[in-house]
This record gives structure tokens, sequence and C-alpha cells, in this order.
């Protein structure tokens, strides 16, 4: 009994193999089909092999079985843009897309933005490819018609990959400078601003802002408690203090390459009563004719005494209240005379 219950079983898996075969088989063998069974038979043997040159080599003919596959399903499919009014082919795209990633992934070390920009100059090779190809298959050369459109097709593709680079160079722009974005784009030719319904623009804050916030933190630890002697000898060495303070500061901020762009300058103004006003000036390319600086003004006053300072009895100390940080100022002024603080 119990081997016709196995013999009814067998007989029932190798029923449904066979069913499922039926349907799934290609139509002929010279097919899309096979391009993606044999892909899938590669990712199957790739992942089973034990060496990497043997894995590596099946997974890349998988996938190249895979885009080759996908290329022929999709081609002479079309599809309407309704706001253009024009009929776009998948097919390319998708395969060009397939391969992108193939050689993201087979080079890991190449830059993020090569996917992207190499999309459409594939896609472009892959819908070239029919018109040289004829039933058989076989080469032949395309009409002369034909190749005025082939060329149209790689020419604009090759500006749209430009067009990516373009924004990919922009981006990487705005990571090492990002007060760039603090400029006005209204009379740029290939940079707009654009702004979604019911969005509100996020307003860049200039990388000024953080080197006045550290430079006054570190202003506030040099002078603040200290005894007032000392900081009269700092102000009237306030330019080559100033000059270690903003070493100080670079150090403290994140590195990026604008930091190499921006000058810390500090002055004492006449008749302010020993206010050190910090000026961030911006020496890199602006939408601003002489440039932009922020300033932040920061009092320096004379106190009896303060909490937590170890002072000989009746020394004056030193107290330091930084202020607000401006908003960016149009035309960088030029040097100060040698800084001399009031009497």
């Amino acid at each position: 009994m119990s081997s016709l219950f196995t013999l009814l079983r067998d007989l029932f898996f190798i029923n449904l193999i066979v069913n499922i075969w039926q349907r799934a088989k290609p139509p002929k063998t010279f097919s899309w089909q096979t391009l993606l069974y044999l892909s899938i038979f590669s990712a199957v043997m790739s992942f089973l092999a034990r060496t990497d040159y043997v894995k590596d080599a099946l997974a890349a003919l998988g996938w190249l079985f895979l885009t080759l596959s996908v290329a022929w399903a999709l081609g002479g499919r079309k599809f309407r843009v309704p706001f253009f009014d024009i009929d776009i082919q998948p097919g390319p795209w998708v395969s060009g897309a397939l391969y992108s990633i193939f050689i993201a992934a087979s080079f890991p070390d190449l830059p993020n933005s090569v996917p992207w920009v190499i999309w459409p100059l594939i896609s472009s090779a892959i819908a070239s490819t029919t018109s040289f190809l004829k039933p058989g298959p076989a080469l032949t050369v395309p009409k002369p018609s034909t190749r005025q459109n082939l060329l149209l097709v790689i020419l604009a593709n090759a500006l749209l990959s430009c067009w990516i680079a373009f924004n990919f160079t922009i981006r990487d722009w705005l990571a090492e400078y990002p007060s760039i974005a603090n400029g006005d784009f209204s009379r740029s030719t290939f940079v707009n601003e654009i702004t979604l319904p019911g969005v509100q623009r996020q307003q860049q804050v200039s990388r000024g802002v953080a080197i006045l916030n550290v430079a006054g933190d570190i202003l506030t630890e040099r002078l603040d408690g200290r005894a007032w002697s000392e900081t009269e000898r700092f102000l009237l060495n306030l330019d080559s203090e100033m000059t270690q303070i903003q070493q100080q500061t670079q150090a403290r901020l994140e590195e990026v390459n604008e930091n190499s762009l921006w000058q810390l300058r500090a002055t004492v103004p006449p008749g302010t009563q020993y206010t050190v006003l910090m000026q961030a000036l911006w020496q890199g390319p602006s939408s601003y004719r002489n440039g932009f600086y922020l300033t932040r003004a920061c009092n320096v006053t004379r106190v009896a005494s303060l909490i937590n300072r170890q002072l000989p009895p009746g020394t004056i100390a030193t107290q330091v209240r930084c202020g607000p940080i401006s908003d960016p100022i149009e035309n960088v002024p030029p040097p100060p005379p040698a800084n001399t603080p009031a009497a």
C-alpha cells in the first residue's frame, strides 16, 4: 500500500513539473525567455560556486543574460508621454539601468555619480543596436534616414549625460562650499531654484555663522574670568591673537574645502569701550559683486570678581558676552588699521 502511495505521489510531482515546464518553456530556442533562464541558472551556479573567480564570472554572465533578456522582451514596446506628446521605448532605458547597476556593483570604488552619468549613453547604445541587425540575425548597414535618427538619439542622450554630470558637480560644490547657496541665482543661466507650491523655501545658513559661533566660544574661553591685565595684553596684540583663534576655529570645524576661503578678522571700534567686533569675510565665489561678510560683537567688561576663578583678592576680572550674528553684509571692508583699544 505504501509503495502504491509513493508511486502516485511521484507521478503527481512529475506531472506537475511537466505542466510547469510546458507553460514556461521558451516558444523557441532563440528567444528572450531562454536568456532569462540562462541568467537564473548562472545566478544559482554563482551562489553554489566556492571559488571567488568562478562566482564573479557566473554572476557577470547572469547579469549580462538578464540585461539582454529585458532588452529583447521590451524591444518594440512604446508608451506615450501625455504632456510632451512623444513616444518612448522603455526597453533600452531599463536595460541601460541594469547594466549601469552591474558596472556600479563590479567597481565599488567608482563615484556614485558614474552609473547615473553613463546610463543615457548605454541606453542609446542599446537602442542603436537594433538598427544594425536584421532577421537571421545578421549585421546590416542602417539606411540614411535611420542614421540621422541614430545621430539625434546619441547626441540627445550625450547632452542628458552632461546635464546629469553637471548636477552632481553642483552637488559636490555645495557639499564642499555650502556658502555658495546663500547667493542670488535669479540671473543665472544654468541654475534655477525650484520651489514647490505650499513648500516654504529653506533659508541656507552661511558657514560664516558656524565660524563666528566657534570663534566667540574660543574668545570667551580665553578671556572670561581672566585677570584684566591679561585681557589688556590680549587686546593690544589683537591681530596676532586673532590669527591663533582662526587656526583653533578651523581645527574645531568640520573639514571642508570652504574653510580656507574664510578670513576671520577682529577690531575694537573707537568709543565702544572694549567691544571686540569679529568679522567673518567670505573670499570665495559669490553673487555679490564685492563679496560679503558677517559680524558678531563681543562686549569685554571689567568686573570685581567672578565665581569659580582663583584670582588674588582685589584683582579686576574680565567678563565676555557675545551678541547675535548679523545677516550677510555686502561689500567686504578693507583691512582696518592696527587695533588700539580705548583707554
